[in-house]
């Protein structure tokens, strides 16, 4: 397999290929590792010196943390990184990682500071993940298993209706399912004209899995000049420049698995323009509701214990180094609810959100630790149902255009074709 090879871009090694992981967010990687507890010397650097240096630099200009500005976390990376030649990260200091860490976590708060929502996608990083995999791949959980047959089934009218893209880019890859099913949907002729891959997701354990898991798929291995790229980074922060011949048609972002639902209608919008800015398309699907029994019956399944401590267990962890206690952390474990709120300028989209609220004394640590307050009440996630033709309407008026617009038989789920109209 020949994949794209930059000493700029920190990537790991298997016996079979390369594989290069560009590094967007770099809060994402610490934290995975972070919540890992993967300091330690068997864990190889996977962050880009020059990328951490502009991300402490832009996100905390003058910031002191442990009483060290920013400018001097950096060189001590530029010594440890560069100077020493290290190549594990338990080689490197224990103090420049506790500072690493204190940014990150801070960014965290700050979120929650300014929005009352954790940062999207934060449970799945680090052991989050491996949740995830454990629940889509359980005996009893079939919905991942239907929602990929839902989308084979849309991927084969877009096909037959003719529509080619050469570079495909999954927002979110799970367990890399949907990319083989992708391929799968295709005849041998197109999917040779495919030049690239791209995942991007904000765990970089969950894409080892992924590539681990393409070393023996033949779908994949049947295509030796396939390039396959990993993004860490959030959705909001991915920036990937379309690449342009006589027969290029645009990239084709692939936002799948509801996770659409997990923005506000203008947010969303928002990363919508930065994927369509040069003329790529977007294939996504939005979870719908015709009544509020429908989402009742979703808030009872968002209830259950198992999506709590899946929601909790980052935080949790975070809050214990924090230096909160098992008194105070029963707290926030037994405050978790969900409630139905509609988004404000939108009253028929509807978010089932899973919340906590922070006793006094956890916000008064949060204070102490970062000089600023956050809310008692928090979101946890929020995950939006919309009514389809408020929806429609909505996306229309920002200028774009639904095609292909496909419901599933039975489910209050559709996918479609999202493109930029033509001025």
């Amino acid at each position: 397999m020949n994949l794209a090879n930059s000493s700029q871009i920190p990537r790991f090694e298997h016996k079979q290929f390369h594989t290069p992981y560009k590094v967007d967010s770099m809060e994402a990687v610490i934290l995975d590792h972070y919540l890992r507890g993967l300091i330690k010397p068997s864990v190889p650097i996977t962050m880009a010196e020059q990328e951490i240096s502009e991300l402490f630099s832009k996100r905390y200009p003058g910031v002191l943390v442990h009483g060290t500005d920013v400018n001097t976390i950096v060189t001590e990376l530029r010594r440890f990184y560069y100077d020493c030649g290290y190549e594990t990260i338990g080689e490197m200091s224990p103090d420049f990682l506790s500072k690493s860490i204190a940014l990150s976590v801070r960014s965290i708060f700050e979120n929650v500071r300014d929005t009352g929502v954790l940062p999207s996608g934060f449970p799945y990083i680090g052991p989050g993940a491996d949740m995830y995999f454990d629940l889509i791949h359980s005996s009893g959980y079939d919905v991942s298993r239907e929602s990929l047959n839902d989308y084979t089934d849309f991927l084969a009218t877009l096909i037959v209706n003719g529509t080619f893209y050469e570079n495909l880019i999954f927002l979110g890859m799970g367990d890399g399912a949907e990319i083989s099913a992708t391929l799968n949907s295709l005849s041998e002729s197109v999917t040779k004209k495919i030049k690239s891959i791209t995942m991007v997701d904000m765990t970089l354990s969950g894409m080892k899995h992924v590539v681990n898991k393409f070393k023996t798929d033949p779908t994949i291995t049947k295509l030796p000049d396939l390039e396959i790229i990993g993004r860490v980074s959030r959705f909001e922060d991915v920036k990937i420049t379309a690449r342009r011949d006589e027969t290029y048609d645009g990239n084709l972002y692939l936002w799948i698995g509801k996770t659409s639902g997990n923005f506000k209608i203008k947010e969303y919008i928002n990363i919508l323009n930065g994927f369509t800015a040069d003329g790529s398309s977007v294939v996504t699907d939005f979870g719908i509701y015709q009544n509020v029994d429908e989402l009742n019956r979703i808030k009872s399944q968002y209830e259950g214990e198992g999506n709590r401590e899946f929601l909790l267990k980052n935080l949790i962890t975070i809050l214990k180094d924090l230096g909160c206690d098992d008194c105070q952390i029963r707290q926030v474990y037994d405050s978790f609810r969900v409630s139905l709120l509609p988004e404000p300028d939108f009253q028929t989209f509807i978010s089932i959100n899973s919340e906590v609220t922070l006793p006094n004394s956890v916000v008064g640590i949060v204070q102490d630790r970062f000089g600023f307050e956050v809310p008692n009440d928090i979101t946890l996630m929020q995950s939006y149902r919309r009514k389809m033709i408020d929806l429609i309407d909505v996306l229309q008026s920002y200028g774009y255009s639904l095609n292909q617009l496909y419901r599933v038989k039975g489910k209050n789920d559709i996918f479609t074709l999202i493109e930029r109209k033509s001025k």
